[in-house]
């Protein structure tokens, strides 16, 4: 029997080596509990391997340190783990009676207060003390029997109540409570020889440190500190790996007041409250991933709030013992976003609107230019306007084509149309305003004009337009009277060195030209100007724009009938 003893100390002593290597912040409670146990082993033991009595009842003096001891500390880690707040007063109070009880248990051997004698026997090589209690020994049982019953009432009242406890916890404990008290009285009544506390002592232990060590894992300050670095105005809720929940901080139940209804170790299964629809989907997810560190986060709003959620592993050791989630309060961050997004929109807007119209007043400018430089050759009356409409009408059908082609190009050079003759304000009025056929030098003075327009575009839009649609309306301007075959003018240019932008101009200022009237022809009907320029492409047009621009023949009849 004397080995069943060394087992129950070694054992004693190794889970408080075990615990005391885990780093959890421990408290006094958990450390006095172990390190009584193990005292009280140690008694028991020295009692068995006792050769005199004396020896053996100093064993008998440690045995009560747990005995005297032992169920007060059960009582106040009970009353703890309830949510159960005891007086200092009474706590002490309580300590004191022990305190009296053990300083009674030191007289043995001396004084016949609390035994009347003592005496060692041997029973098959073990031994043991025959007693002969006193009066005063019954303040001892009484005090065991007082702690099993509060703590007993304290383990009722919490399991009947909504208290964010644990069931398993708290009916772990008062197991322990019981089992310890009844172990110790049942050996006083039965008589029996052989103490099995040491046992008992192991299994108390186990039962009661587990569950608090568990606890230390999931603590809300240790996690939040750990997992995000900090701990203030934010609120915190801890899962274990199964989710279940572990607890939150107040700050966590005034954003989620439903949160006081679950109980420790409470699996969340549905999204009957507003925590779980918000959170268990995204919980979830985390809870299923390997990854450490923070796992999840995102916004959600609630009650004209916003908050921010992050979810985050708990690791212990190695192994991923849970999750713990973090609720942030970022309204204030959230309605500033908000506000710069909704400024940045209306200062967007505003900036739109107004360059648009600055770009609509400088396109009435342009045009006003092109109008005045018009009104001055007598011979193009309205060919400024007539031939923006061919070019709107014209781009509508190659944006049809497989050209590549893009509809903002096409608008550039909708909006260019209007300045490709802004170079005859260069031009000298006898030759502009000349009614009949140019002489070679009054023809060479005219085709400057496109030169020198592409000249004065550019000064007028250079730093004020986008540099794409400056180099569009300088090239429509400067080229427009280029042919394909080389025979144009200013610059001799053939085929597709003549910018796109220019060989569709050039469509649509010829055509003009044919079915308009001018001082030195009549206008010519729709079938001899739609053969002109048939017989022109390859020549003087493109014939890639050749289909695209045959098909515009309806609609730009009926555009032409119009302005008869």
């Amino acid at each position: 029997m004397t080995s069943f003893y060394i087992i129950c100390v070694i054992i004693s002593i190794l889970f408080l080596l075990w615990f005391l290597s885990l780093g959890e912040q421990h408290s006094t409670l958990q450390t006095l509990l172990l390190v009584t146990a193990v005292i009280s082993n140690f008694g028991h033991l020295s009692i068995a391997i006792s050769k005199d009595l004396g020896h053996a009842l100093f064993g008998l003096k440690l045995t009560y340190v747990g005995g005297c001891f032992l169920p007060l500390i059960m009582f106040l880690i009970i009353a703890k783990t309830c949510h159960l707040k005891i007086p200092k007063f009474l706590v002490g109070l309580m300590a004191s009676v022990q305190i009296l009880i053990f300083g009674l248990v030191c007289t043995i051997g001396y004084l016949p207060i609390y035994y009347k004698s003592a005496e060692l026997i041997t029973v098959d090589g073990l031994s043991i003390i025959e007693k002969d209690y006193a009066m005063l020994h019954i303040l001892h049982p009484i005090s065991l029997y007082l702690y099993v019953i509060a703590g007993s009432v304290i383990c009722i009242v919490s399991l009947g109540r909504k208290t964010v406890v644990s069931y398993r916890n708290v009916l772990k404990l008062l197991f322990a409570l019981i089992i310890g008290v009844f172990v110790y009285l049942g050996e006083r009544i039965m008589g029996i020889k052989v103490e099995i506390l040491p046992l008992v002592y192991s299994i108390q232990m186990v039962l009661v440190v587990t569950p608090m060590i568990r606890n230390n894992t999931f603590s809300i300050n240790a996690n939040a500190i750990d997992v995000f670095g900090e701990y203030s105005n934010v609120g915190y809720v801890v899962f274990d790996k199964k989710m279940r929940y572990m607890g939150c901080n107040d700050r966590a139940l005034s954003v989620f007041p439903e949160l006081l209804k679950y109980r420790l170790e409470y699996v969340l299964k549905d999204k009957k409250t507003t925590f779980t629809h918000l959170l268990l989907s995204p919980l979830r997810e985390a809870s299923r991933m390997n990854e450490k560190g923070i796992l999840k986060t995102d916004i959600f709003p609630l009650n004209d709030k916003f908050y921010e959620y992050r979810i985050a592993t708990i690791v212990k050791g190695r192994r991923k013992a849970g999750i713990v989630l973090e609720i942030t309060d970022v309204t204030l961050r959230q309605k500033s976003i908000e506000l710069i997004e909704n400024y940045n929109k209306n200062l967007q807007a505003e900036v739109e609107s107004q360059t648009k119209k600055i770009r609509e007043i400088r396109d009435k400018t342009m045009l006003g230019m092109a109008q005045m430089v018009e009104s001055r050759d007598l011979s193009t009356g309205g060919h400024i306007r007539r031939t923006s409409v061919v070019v709107s009408i014209f781009a509508k059908e190659i944006l049809k084509t497989d050209l590549g082609l893009t509809e903002e190009f096409l608008k550039d050079v909708e909006r260019s149309a209007p300045m490709h003759d802004l170079g005859k304000i260069a031009v000298d009025d006898a030759v502009l305003r000349k009614q009949g056929k140019f002489t070679d030098e009054e023809y060479t003075k005219m085709k400057e004009h496109a030169a020198a327009g592409a000249e004065i575009v550019s000064k007028i839009l250079t730093d004020i337009e986008d540099p794409e649609f400056v180099k569009i309306a300088v090239n429509v301007a400067h080229y427009h009277h280029e042919k394909y075959d080389g025979n144009g003018y200013p610059d001799k240019l053939s085929g597709e060195d003549i910018p796109i932008e220019a060989r569709i101009m050039a469509y649509a200022d010829v055509f003009d030209a044919l079915v308009s009237k001018r001082c030195y022809k009549e206008a010519f009907d729709y079938e001899k100007a739609f053969g002109i320029i048939s017989d022109s492409i390859g020549t003087h047009f493109d014939p890639k724009l050749a289909d695209a621009f045959m098909a515009c023949r309806s609609e730009l009849e009926e555009f032409y009938s119009t302005q008869q």
